[in-house]
């Protein structure tokens, strides 16, 4: 009888255990969690723990990719805070191991390869390398035309490599496909600003983003710039280089 008791007793311990652990998708979502925070050495615990216990997780690598790379520029600014060696990576090592990440991800979703794309382009973006960055944001766009961030970055890494003509081009033709959206005058009249010596280009558009502005419409830029309005920043605009 004293034995049966243990093996429930020990049964029942176990069941416990298990029913503590977290699955991979609340690792996932814990990961998420600390990026957002900035805690990047909690969010790389986190999502490794994911991809240990579901390594066909596609969206765990692609995250994990993209946290090796908030870490590497971490460093860069704040190289002074010590990190765990083993996330004190040069940048043709971290840039390996994130194409590792990104092409497993690849692999195992396809419906991820524009994201990948986009997040490619970002990366060298931000290192200054505006032409890979095209090069990886034409893929994404050739997957979806439609796709605002591509475009608008596109444009602005033409810009930056002096190519003002080209970087023109793709704004006209993101206004001609979306003639009703306001944010597609907006970009364009602030990325010719600086180009347009007259302002009469960028006038004219912030008045049409003016006219079209929607407040129940999603815009790319309000998605991730915290209490930025489209409305309050072209009447901004407008009063600063159109009055007079």
């Amino acid at each position: 009888m004293k034995w049966n008791v243990r093996y429930f007793v020990i049964i029942g311990l176990y069941l416990l255990n298990l029913s503590c652990q977290k699955s991979a998708e609340e690792y996932y979502n814990s990961a998420i969690e600390y990026n957002n925070q900035k805690d990047l050495n909690s969010a790389f615990d986190e999502i490794n723990s994911a991809i240990e216990i579901d390594p066909n997780f596609a969206a765990a690598y692609f995250e994990r990719g993209k946290i090796k790379f908030r870490i590497y520029k971490y460093e860069q600014s704040k190289s002074e805070q010590i990190i765990d060696d083993d996330l004190k990576l040069n940048w043709d090592t971290v840039e390996e191991n994130i194409l590792n990440d990104f092409s497993t991800a690849a692999k195992l979703d396809k419906k991820l390869a524009s994201e990948i794309y986009i997040s490619l382009g970002n990366i060298n973006f931000s290192m200054n390398n505006y032409q890979q960055a095209i090069d990886e944001y034409r893929k994404t766009i050739q997957i979806d035309s439609t796709n605002k961030e591509a475009v608008i970055n596109t444009a602005m890494c033409k810009s930056y490599l002096g190519d003002s003509k080209g970087a023109k081009q793709i704004l006209d033709q993101m206004v001609l496909n979306d003639p009703g959206n306001a944010e597609s005058y907006y970009i364009r009249a602030i990325m010719n600003l600086e180009d347009n010596s007259s302002n009469y280009l960028p006038c004219e558009d912030l008045m049409k983003a003016l006219e079209l502005y929607d407040k129940n419409a999603e815009y790319f830029y309000e998605s991730f710039i915290k209490n930025w309005n489209l409305k309050d920043n072209a009447e901004k605009l407008i009063s600063i280089n159109c009055n007079g």
